[in-house]
């Protein structure tokens, strides 16, 4: 098992693009993904603009960032 530290621009890639990053967070079974604690609330201050950038309607770009979130101690 591996420990992987993310920050905000990690989360944020994945959120914006569904590419290698966001299928790791995903998708790693074996590794867990921590981050400090304030990145929940760095992009929760952003949010509005990272859901105009991602082109998602509101729901799924909310069902998204939450599931990111969640694969992240």
């Amino acid at each position: 098992m591996g420990i992987i530290v993310v920050d905000a621009t990690v989360l944020i890639a994945a959120f914006l693009k569904d590419g290698h990053t966001r299928e790791a967070l995903l998708d790693s079974p074996g590794h867990v993904f921590v981050a400090p604690a304030q990145v929940a609330e760095e992009i929760g201050a952003i949010v509005p603009k990272l859901i105009r950038r991602s082109g998602l309607d509101l729901d799924t770009a909310l069902a998204l960032l939450g599931e990111l979130l969640s694969k992240v101690s």
